[in-house]
């Protein structure tokens, strides 16, 4: 067995993939995998299981590499968009308002055809060795990232306090609350897992290093427990899970058993939302399996075939939302424009009651533009956008830090729209690194 390395892995032997075969490989498995799903008149459990071993070929193609988009994004795109299909035809009701419904073929259609062009795409990005990347930390300010990540600790346990002394037991309360603290708290308990990653990357002392990474997890049960906001729980997890593979050299196997950690927390964290004011309810008698894809991914499935069944009702955006997700940053300043985000108009148009919990869905954004090609052109985009910034990662840890921030967005914005990953990248990461920029001049001038 001279090709197993680590005892775990094949051993690569050019710079895409294990062996030489795997890109024909897959091509052919696609080919094979289509011809099946159009067999079985796009049966659910058959577009799962090739959806699911889609994604198994295309892990093992890059070894396992947890910062290559095959293994980080895609696999969670696929739980993202087989989640509903397969809780439906499991005799499971994973939204109410879609009891008795049936999943629209014609939404399998397109997911399946999204999925391929992801895979397709990013099939080609080539693997980067450890070596390549620049880890190098003189380019960071270690004062801002101290300022950064205490101030927004601070901020946000104020935050934390305030929701806790005013009572707020739903989301939908806190979302009517436009109070400059829940401003200001929002932004600080977003950044700080950002000040986290970038400060561990900056500290030579592992003590410090933990210490840093265990408040900025409490700072997300915190989030949990009085804003009901499991994103940022799950972007701390996320960021640790990388930050044990790039500033500490966590081999994988311990990576991935963080990992499973970290699903089995996701899978409970539906019944932990606002925990601190309303207390916690773990009861369910459901199997693990259906609660891990209720707990947040049977959304995106749910959104897409409800823009398929009632493909009647409304009529195409041509391409208006796709320039407010690019303006987004911006919406506020420009009149009108918020009119425009497909996120928004779901909601409005399907649950003009609701004002929060509904999201969207990132295929289906390209579908209520343009319809299926709109999905996959869509789709495409946004994988070579990917693709460009994992190539940019290994430059420098800020860099790294903004794709490992964007691969995290897009994982969320599978049921979202990509206004949700252009925003806070603008907002918050490219303020960071604008910031860090100008705290290294000013700190080299005073040295000079």
């Amino acid at each position: 067995m001279k090709n197993i390395g680590n005892g775990f892995f094949l051993k690569r032997k050019n710079s895409y993939y294990i062996q030489p075969f795997f890109p024909k490989a897959i091509h052919v498995y696609l080919l094979l995998s289509t011809t099946a799903i159009l067999l079985s008149n796009w049966n659910i459990f058959v577009f799962t299981g090739a959806s699911v071993l889609l994604a198994l070929l295309c892990f093992v193609s890059v070894r396992g590499d947890i910062y290559h988009p095959l293994v980080c994004y895609f696999s969670i795109l696929v739980i993202y968009t087989v989640a509903y299909p397969l809780l439906k035809a499991s005799g499971y009701e994973p939204n109410i308002r879609s009891a008795g419904e049936a999943v629209s073929s014609f939404s399998i259609v397109i997911s399946w055809c999204s999925l391929m062009t992801v895979a397709l795409i990013l099939m080609t990005t080539r693997c980067k060795e450890g070596k390549e990347y620049n880890r190098n930390s003189e380019n960071l300010s270690g004062l801002l990232m101290y300022i950064g990540y205490l101030a927004s600790f601070l901020v946000a346990a104020v935050f934390y306090f305030y929701l806790y002394k005013k009572g707020f037991v739903s989301k939908q309360s806190i979302a009517a609350d436009n109070s400059l603290i829940h401003r200001l708290g929002s932004m600080g308990m977003t950044v700080n897992p950002i000040f986290m990653f970038l400060l561990v990357a900056k500290l030579r002392n592992k003590f410090g290093k933990l210490t840093v990474i265990v408040l900025s997890l409490f700072n997300g049960v915190l989030a949990l427990a009085f804003s009901g906001e499991r994103n940022i729980v799950l972007t701390a997890i996320f960021f640790t899970i990388f930050s044990f593979r790039y500033s500490f050299g966590f081999r994988k196997r311990t990576i991935y058993l963080i990992g499973v950690f970290a699903m089995v927390f996701l899978t409970f964290s539906a019944s932990l939302k606002l925990f601190g004011s309303k207390g916690a309810s773990l009861q369910g008698e459901d199997p693990f399996w259906v609660k891990f894809l209720m707990s947040d991914f049977s959304a995106a499935g749910f959104n897409l075939d409800n823009l398929v069944r009632t493909q009647g009702e409304w009529s195409y955006k041509w391409g208006s939302s796709f320039l407010y997700d690019f303006l987004s940053p911006v919406r506020n300043i420009i009149p009108g424009l918020t009119d425009l985000s497909s996120a928004r108009w779901n909601q409005a148009f399907f649950w003009p009651t609701h004002k929060t919990g509904q999201g969207f869905t990132i295929i289906g954004e390209g579908f209520v533009n343009f319809g299926l090609l709109g999905s996959i052109g869509w789709m495409a985009i946004i994988s070579l956008g990917i693709r460009h910034l994992y190539y940019q990662s290994s430059k420098s840890p800020m860099l790294f830090t903004f794709y490992t921030f964007s691969i995290i967005m897009m994982a969320y914005a599978s049921r979202a729209d990509l206004a949700n990953v252009i925003s806070p990248l603008v907002k918050y990461m490219l303020t960071i690194a604008v910031a860090n920029r100008a705290a290294l001049f000013f700190e080299r001038k005073i040295k000079s």
